[in-house]
């Protein structure tokens, strides 16, 4: 299959209508990079200034990649995400971010964290204008997204991110910073429940749009193309690159597949939208052979901030009296030295009593003592048991235990009939023990366990 978009076979989907998006006498909206891609550098958002250094693109401490869709063996971009025939066109593309609830069980990967706190990410594109610095593109982002569907006319953006004065007259890699105001939340189960869309897999991935800015003068602009070089299970395996693989899958020679993106991306162009076939050639790579090639590169970065997640899940647990597993999460910081972290808990039978345990081991203990739950912690284990640290989950099945607050201190973990400082470089594990019934009788019950990995 050549690199040229088989325009007659492009759907509308915007009511019934079948069109193409252009006549197949036009010009291909994809096209070979003719340079080689150089390293454009770090653009602070905040500050409105450059990094160029050779180690620039190192992950900062306490930040870690997110996603990450970079592989680009065919050196292929697309002008169709850019102004030269579609000026004003937003075209959207989609991933998945590891996160409770939202299907990514399976390929794998642990189920992570609910809420991340998004820090950066880096683009690649090529612009043949020939002003120097009058590149530009707008980057939106979404917590959901139906590929059917303009994300702007089913829901307000997470972020928008303008981006001005990049290189031109050429192609290039660039680093977008966000520290220092910019940061955005984004929740990796984000269907929305109004719409039909919560715990669907097809839904809950993340969208973002991307809309050429530069100065435009008739010469290529666009976006390069990144995905799954093997069409299956790509190189390193599906979703190599993130944080929750293993980091040596990310050092392949061709890059790595974004985990959950999808051949094809949707395009809008005022009332029209159009969701592209993956019908793109990658040409041969890597030792494959020519596939269907339809994402955009991206890759995302995520750090600890005031109330973004800190921690991993790591156990399975069974359904409480509610029907669902109970979640455990901390919010805050991992820094054990600035006592700044939250436990809390949620999906909770109403109105039961409960305390949170404490250990330095994972271990796997189904239904201990008679326990429709299962603990997932290692002797010895600590329990946060005092008069006012026992939790009542309240109508809406919740409860919070904070640092901040006094009610507990990472100073003094009870452990082995002692207490016990967590320190920089060790690994905690937590978990919610709590009252329940089953079949009309009293049992207890388990959440999720929870790691913290404390710096």
């Amino acid at each position: 299959m050549s690199a040229t978009l088989l325009l007659s076979s492009v759907l509308l989907q915007a009511g019934s209508a079948v069109a193409p998006l252009q006549s197949p006498a036009a010009p291909s909206l994809v096209r070979r990079a003719p340079v080689a891609v150089k390293d454009g550098g770090t653009y602070h958002v905040a500050t409105g200034t450059w990094t160029r250094s050779a180690f620039r693109r190192v992950v900062p401490d306490g930040q870690e990649v997110v996603y990450s869709n970079t592989s680009n063996v065919s050196g292929l971009y697309t002008v169709g995400i850019g102004s030269l025939q579609y000026p004003g066109q937003v075209a959207y593309d989609e991933g998945v971010l590891p996160a409770r609830g939202n299907g990514t069980v399976g390929f794998g990967t642990e189920p992570d964290r609910i809420t991340y706190q998004i820090t950066g990410f880096e683009i690649r594109y090529c612009d043949f204008e020939t002003t120097p610095m009058s590149s530009g593109w707008t980057y939106t982002f979404y917590e959901s997204f139906d590929p059917a569907v303009d994300p702007a006319s089913t829901a307000a953006p997470n972020a928008t991110v303008p981006l001005a004065n990049l290189p031109a007259n050429g192609c290039w890699t660039v680093t977008v910073d966000l520290t220092g105001g910019s940061e955005f939340a984004l929740t990796g189960d984000g269907g929305q429940a109004g719409l039909g869309w919560h715990d669907d897999p097809a839904l809950d991935s993340f969208a973002y749009g991307i809309k050429y800015r530069g100065v435009p003068g008739g010469r290529s602009a666009g976006i390069f193309f990144a995905g799954d070089p093997d069409f299956t299970v790509g190189i390193g395996g599906y979703g190599a690159g993130t944080y929750f693989l293993d980091p040596t899958e990310a050092t392949t020679s061709c890059g790595t597949t974004g985990f959950g993106a999808l051949d094809g991306w949707t395009l809008t162009d005022g009332a029209t939208t159009v969701r592209t076939p993956p019908i793109y050639s990658n040409g041969v790579g890597c030792g494959q052979g020519s596939r269907p090639f339809g994402s955009t590169y991206l890759r995302m970065f995520a750090a600890e901030g005031p109330g973004s997640e800190v921690g991993r899940s790591f156990c399975i647990a069974e359904r409480n009296s509610t029907g669902v597993i109970g979640r455990i999460q901390a919010t805050g910081r991992s820094i054990a030295s600035q006592e700044r972290l939250t436990l809390s808990c949620s999906d909770l039978p109403p109105n039961v009593f409960g305390f949170f345990l404490v250990a330095r081991a994972p271990d796997q203990d189904n239904n201990p003592g008679g326990s429709d739950g299962n603990l997932c912690l290692g002797q010895p284990i600590g329990r946060l048991d005092e008069p006012y640290q026992i939790k009542n989950s309240g109508p809406n099945g919740t409860v919070s235990l904070s640092t901040e607050l006094g009610e507990w201190s990472l100073d003094a973990q009870p452990i082995g009939g002692g207490l016990v400082s967590a320190v920089a470089g060790e690994t905690w594990y937590y978990q919610f023990w709590h009252r329940d019934v089953s079949n009309g009788s009293p049992t207890s019950n388990f959440t999720e366990g929870l790691r913290i990995d404390f710096n």
